[in-house]
């Protein structure tokens, strides 16, 4: 079951448009997001940091023009996370901590 998140988002966008155009969507989607993510990251654990501009000459990676969606859906989604996880003084439950290993 692993690897599947990029072809649930390929068969909602199929559902309403052409395979092509929905391919075109996905991959704007990733370019548009791995830098967000990242400044998501930045951002988390300095504010006043601008090194989230380092990831722009990144987004267009060699996984992403061989067509490798999962791994850069999963970078972005990493980058999410460990932004998430990098708060400074966020109590986190135990609930929380089962959450993340789900989804590892």
């Amino acid at each position: 079951m692993p690897n599947l998140l990029s072809h649930y988002i390929m068969v909602f966008l199929m559902s309403i448009m052409k395979a092509a155009d929905a391919e075109k969507v996905l991959v704007a989607i990733l370019v548009l997001f791995l830098p967000i993510s990242f400044r998501f990251l930045v951002r988390s654990i300095n504010e006043k940091s601008i090194l989230y501009y380092l990831i722009m000459p990144l987004t267009y990676n060699g996984f992403l023009l061989m067509g490798f969606y999962n791994m850069c859906l999963s970078v972005i989604l990493m980058f999410f996370i460990l932004g998430i996880l990098s708060k400074p003084k966020m109590n986190y439950t135990i609930s929380f901590w089962f959450l993340i290993a789900f989804y590892f």
